[in-house]
């Protein structure tokens, strides 16, 4: 009889707490699945996807948790994962603030490479696999990608192509950056009334410094697993390049940044420039050239630090804990969300599903007007055989995955700005920086 009025008692609870679903999360006999994910106001992915799976999968109690930000998601999985009670399965972004890497080093995520390898249906021919394989790390996969974007630079001819004789396919990070310092040097005049090279919609609406957005933005890694791979004379270049852009340009970063609306410092944009908005950032590049007059306007993909090939930058992807008891239900959801069409897929990035990668690249170079959230309709050329051709090619090159760590993004703010900002020089900040990274990994 007690055992009954707990179960009754339990359901209550559950309807309560508006839970879609019931069965404790670490009750051995449950089918269940613990889903955590954030939905705000402005980013609406997974409510409906989440609830279309529940309906067609009527063997899987689903228990989905829905938090209103990045940080209350962030606070509620780091207490939850160190107790007995904590999510199955959590959906996370670019925005997402769980450090992914000391999850994986603390034992708190599970391989689901065993599940991905039984599924026959995970081949090139249906799925971006280079970039699903790009996000396994001594052979596991911890982290099972949904949608992803690629950074890539814009620059305007100027009398000598600086890029006129790099093969992309071979050229390595530090090459890469030496190019950019030249192209640089080419393009920059003093009295220039222009923001040169910067990421602009990173740079402004997030508030980072500008050496924090080119780390973030190029994909620079830092450490890979429980080992620092960053190399110092790559990063001494990088660092000199952004010291010399801030340098030339700080009154006119300060006066943009105090003064005018992401908008407003589109219009401000020339020469060389990186664009942190995914592949629509192709369709608005067509938008300058027909536009802003910028006939010469070209593009470049960015190489990965860690070798040859590029870098997939994850913006949507699932984890599994390592105390989930149904792995393969949960498998089950992330593959649903994987091949979900139902306004999952952002129109700012590209899924990782062949078909839908393929529908919206389609639709993007055939699309001659763009509705911007603000309401403001461009007009774009159609892209061009050799356009969609070279961005191809990059998405086939693609090798390695860059997710965000927020925690490594600040230890490496806080350790080599200062070399920036002129306070300190290289030296020291790299040691600092090492003995902060160092830290880090033993923690």
């Amino acid at each position: 009889m007690k055992k009954k009025i707990m179960a009754i008692l339990m359901i209550i609870v559950c309807v309560a707490a508006n839970c879609t679903g019931c069965g404790p999360w670490n009750d051995s006999s449950s089918d269940g699945l613990k889903v955590y994910y954030c939905e705000t106001a402005k980013s609406k992915k997974y409510e409906k996807i989440l609830d279309m799976f529940k309906q067609i999968n009527s063997d899987v109690q689903c228990e989905f948790v829905k938090f209103n930000s990045e940080e209350e998601l962030n606070e509620k999985v780091a207490l939850d994962m160190a107790g007995k009670n904590g999510p199955d399965v959590i959906l996370l972004s670019s925005e997402s603030q769980m450090d992914i890497d000391k999850a994986v080093s603390g034992g708190k995520l599970k391989d689901m490479k065993e599940y991905l390898n039984s599924d026959n249906s995970l081949k090139d021919d249906n799925y971006l696999m280079n970039v699903i394989n790009a996000c396994v790390v001594d052979g596991k996969q911890y982290v099972v990608p949904f949608n992803f974007d690629v950074n890539l630079f814009y620059y305007q001819d100027i009398e000598k192509d600086v890029f006129s004789d790099v093969d992309e396919k071979t050229v390595s990070y530090s090459e890469f950056i030496e190019y950019l310092d030249k192209c640089y040097d080419e393009m920059y005049t003093e009295d220039e009334e222009y923001i040169t090279m910067t990421s602009v919609r990173a740079f402004f609406s997030q508030n980072l410094s500008l050496l924090t957005t080119m780390m973030t933005d190029m994909g620079i890694e830092l450490i890979d697993g429980n080992e620092i791979i960053i190399s110092e004379d790559e990063l001494k270049m990088l660092c000199s390049l952004v010291k010399k852009i801030y340098d030339e340009n700080k009154l006119k970063y300060n006066h943009f940044k105090s003064n005018m609306s992401i908008s407003e410092v589109h219009q401000h944009i020339k020469t060389f420039t990186m664009n942190y908005e995914d592949a629509v950032s192709i369709s608005i590049l067509n938008y300058y050239i027909k536009e802003g007059g910028l006939d010469k306007l070209k593009f470049v993909s960015i190489p990965s630090n860690k070798g040859n090939g590029k870098t997939a930058f994850i913006t949507d992807y699932g984890v599994v804990s390592s105390k989930c008891k149904n792995p393969d239900k949960a498998y089950r959801l992330l593959k649903y969300i994987m091949d979900s069409k139902n306004d999952y897929s952002d129109r700012y990035y590209m899924s990782v599903n062949r078909d839908i990668f393929e529908q919206k690249i389609t639709a993007l170079s055939g699309t001659t007007d763009w509705i911007m959230s603000s309401g403001k309709v461009y007009q774009l050329e159609k892209w061009d055989a050799g356009t969609k051709e070279k961005f191809e090619d990059i998405i086939g090159n693609i090798q390695y995955a860059y997710i965000r760590n927020n925690h490594i993004e600040e230890i490496f703010s806080d350790s080599m700005q200062k070399y920036v900002d002129g306070s300190c020089d290289f030296d020291r900040c790299y040691e600092e920086l090492m003995n902060k990274l160092t830290l880090y990994l033993r923690e």
